[in-house]
């Protein structure tokens, strides 16, 4: 069972770099077909979506991606209590 919450703990980090990273990216004038913010969109974008129905704007922020980590944080904080 240790392995399983390491490996949820190692995929949780690195989904959260991957939208942490897409977070900093879409604030700078890149081109949209750039192979490293396509990975990355494809990574975080199935992620953020449903959120953005949930979590309203504000102003010009767009809060989900930080929803998203939170949840995220959340995941093997449950899981190790549950196990």
């Amino acid at each position: 069972m240790r392995f399983v919450l390491a490996y949820v703990g190692v995929l949780t980090q690195v989904l959260i770099y991957c939208i942490v990273a897409w977070s900093l990216i879409s604030w700078f004038p890149i081109r949209r077909d750039n192979p490293a913010l396509v990975i990355l969109r494809h990574i975080a974008e199935p992620l953020v979506n449903p959120l953005r129905r949930i979590v309203p704007r504000v102003g010009i922020l767009d809060l989900t991606p930080l929803a998203a980590i939170l949840i995220l944080i959340a995941i093997p904080y449950v899981l190790r209590l549950i196990f």
